[in-house]
């Protein structure tokens, strides 16, 4: 399966410290990717993140932010790495906030490859953590979907431009807005 990279672009999922009444990353941590991978036994990927210089590398780290503190040109580093890579699949971890707001901009730009973007409510290193649930079906969903962006959540995919986030009293949940078929 080399035909798929996962990039982290941090978010809470990483978070080594997470201010839990903010909403908001203190401090990072290692990447989640490489401890989910090792942990659920995925053979097919190298579970060893490389800086963004590692072209082969299955697992790049381009940096690690909270999301709301992602700009434009963080948005634009991650486009123009997947319409240069020769890979046809890409999983993303990205802060849940404003991961709607990545997709749309790969979408917008990128129509012949699978792209998935998964974050978590809960760091990894928390009690309670959804992270290596949303990251196990964003890596099945990655391999499955067609063509399109998507966002893979709480046992959930949602084409990006179909979907937003919903916070209620400090708890956030992904709500579609459309229906679609989904599947090659």
């Amino acid at each position: 399966m080399n035909d798929l990279r996962i990039i982290v672009t941090g978010g809470t999922i990483d978070a080594k410290e997470y201010d839990f009444s903010e909403g908001k990353v203190i401090s990072f941590g290692n990447p989640a990717v490489e401890n989910i991978l090792k942990t659920g036994r995925v053979r097919y990927l190298k579970a060893e993140t490389k800086t963004e210089k590692e072209e082969d590398a299955d697992i790049l780290v381009l940096g690690q932010k909270d999301s709301m503190e992602m700009t434009d040109a963080d948005r634009e580093q991650i486009l123009s790495l997947v319409l240069s890579d020769s890979r046809k699949r890409f999983l993303i971890t990205h802060g849940t906030d404003t991961m709607q707001k990545t997709g749309a901009l790969l979408a917008k730009n990128v129509k012949d490859k699978t792209i998935v973007l998964t974050g978590a409510m809960r760091p990894f290193l928390s009690e309670n953590s959804d992270a290596a649930f949303n990251l196990g079906g964003a890596l099945v969903a990655c391999q499955t979907l067609r063509p399109g962006v998507y966002i893979v959540i709480q046992g959930e995919i949602f084409p990006v431009n179909e979907v937003r986030k919903i916070k209620i009293g400090g708890e956030g949940f992904f709500r579609k807005t459309k229906g679609d078929d989904l599947f090659v």
